[in-house]
C-alpha cells in the first residue's frame, strides 16, 4: 500500500505527487507514531485516574477530610466520566479530533496537577469532577482515530495496544506513585513531629498508659519502657484531664515532645513487639539492614523509628509521606501536558493532512 491507511481514493484524485511520494513510493510509518501517541495517552489516562486513589489516605490526613468527604472526592470522577461519554464523543465527531483530544488530555492533566494545590474539600471535588469530564472522551475518540489511520485488518491489534496502554498505566500507578512519594520526602526531611502531626493526643496517651501493664510484648509496652519518668507523667496527666483539654494544640505539643524523645533514642522497639506491625517498604529495608548487623546513620535510625511509630499507631501519629503527595500530582500533571503536546504534533485528523505522509 503506497499511502497511509485510511486515505480514500477520492481524496487522492487530482493531487500532484511530489517526487518520492504517491503510489510509487514506499508506505510511510506515520500511523505507528499515531498509535504510539494514543498508547501514551492511554497510559497517562490511567496514571492520573489511579494516582489519587493511591494517595487518598495522605490527602485525607493533610486536609483533615472526613470519610464522607473522601468518598465524595473519590467517586466524583466517575459521575462526570459516565455522564460525559456520549457528549464528549459527539464533540470530537463535530470538530477536529486532533484539537479536541489533545485538549482533553491537556485539561485532565491540568486538573490532576491542580489537585495538588487544593486546600480543602471543595477544590478537591471540583478538580476531580473536571478530571472525569475531560477523560470521558478519550477512548471514544481514540476509536475514531484508529478507524481513520489503521487498515481494517489491523484495527483489532492496534485497538488492543491502546487498551494495553491503559492497563499498563494501572499497573505502573501504585509502583510509580509510591516511588515518587518516597523520593519527594528525602532522608534529610526531619523525622520528628510537630504538634499538628499528632492526630489524636489523648488516644496515644491512653494506649501507652494502658499498655504499660501488658503481660506480653506490645508496641505500647516497648515504648513505655523507653520513657523517662517525666514523659510518663505527662501521659498519665493527659489521661486524667477533661477530653476537650486533652485534645487541644497544647496537649498535642506535649505528646509530640514525648514522641520525639522516643524517635531520637538509639533504639525504640524490640523485635518481639514488632512482629504484627505492617511496615512500609522503606521501614522493612531499614529493619533488614539492622538484622544483618549494619549500623544505620542517625537520620536513618530516626526515620525508621518514625515509620515504625506510624505503623503501630496509625490513627494517632501523622504520616511522614504526607509531604509527598502534592509534588507527585504535579509530576503527573506535567507528564500529561507533555503527552498532549506529543499527541498534537504526531496526529492529524486524516492521513492526507499529515506532512510526513506520502500521499
Amino acid at each position: 500500500m503506497g499511502v497511509e491507511a485510511g486515505e480514500s481514493s477520492g481524496a487522492k484524485a487530482g493531487m500532484t505527487a511530489a517526487p518520492g511520494t504517491g503510489a510509487d513510493a514506499a508506505p510511510t510509518k506515520i500511523r505507528h507514531l499515531v498509535v504510539l501517541a494514543s498508547v501514551a495517552m492511554s497510559v497517562v489516562l490511567y496514571l492520573d485516574r489511579f494516582c489519587v486513589n493511591i494517595s487518598q489516605n495522605y490527602i485525607k490526613e493533610d486536609l483533615g477530610l472526613t470519610e464522607t468527604q473522601l468518598a465524595w472526592f473519590i467517586s466524583a470522577f466517575f459521575w462526570t466520566y459516565a455522564l460525559a461519554q456520549v457528549p464528549a464523543g459527539f464533540l470530537g465527531d463535530r470538530l477536529a479530533i486532533r484539537w479536541v483530544l489533545a485538549g482533553y488530555i491537556l485539561l485532565w492533566s491540568l486538573f490532576t496537577g491542580f489537585i495538588g494545590l487544593a486546600q480543602g474539600a471543595v477544590m478537591l471535588l471540583v478538580m476531580r469532577l473536571g478530571c472525569g469530564l475531560a477523560q470521558a472522551g478519550a477512548y471514544p475518540l481514540s476509536g475514531s482515530l484508529l478507524r481513520r489511520w489503521i487498515p481494517f485488518q489491523r484495527r483489532g491489534f492496534n485497538s488492543g495496544l491502546v487498551a494495553l496502554g491503559g492497563r499498563m498505566g494501572a499497573v505502573i500507578a501504585p509502583l510509580l506513585t509510591g516511588y515518587l512519594m518516597v523520593s519527594f520526602v528525602p532522608l534529610s526531611t526531619p523525622a520528628t513531629l510537630a504538634g499538628t502531626q499528632v492526630l489524636q493526643p489523648l488516644s496515644f496517651a491512653k494506649k501507652l498508659v494502658a499498655g504499660s501493664s501488658a503481660e506480653k510484648p506490645t508496641p505500647a509496652l516497648a515504648l513505655w519502657n523507653q520513657l523517662d519518668e517525666t514523659d510518663r507523667q505527662v501521659l498519665r496527666q493527659l489521661t486524667t484531664e477533661d477530653p476537650e483539654l486533652a485534645s487541644t494544640p497544647a496537649a498535642a505539643d506535649q505528646v509530640a515532645g514525648v514522641i520525639n524523645h522516643l524517635i531520637e533514642r538509639p533504639q525504640m522497639f524490640d523485635p518481639a513487639s514488632m512482629d504484627r506491625l505492617s511496615l512500609s517498604e522503606e521501614a522493612v529495608a531499614f529493619l533488614k539492614r539492622q538484622q544483618g548487623g549494619e549500623t544505620l546513620s542517625t537520620a536513618e535510625q530516626q526515620r525508621f523509628h518514625r515509620l515504625t511509630l506510624e505503623a503501630a499507631f496509625r490513627d494517632e501519629v501523622g504520616k511522614l509521606y504526607v509531604r509527598g503527595w502534592r509534588p507527585v500530582l504535579y509530576v503527573y500533571g506535567l507528564a500529561g501536558v507533555a503527552v498532549s503536546v506529543f499527541f498534537w504534533l504526531a496526529f492529524r485528523d486524516w492521513p492526507r493532512q499529515h506532512p510526513w505522509c506520502n500521499v
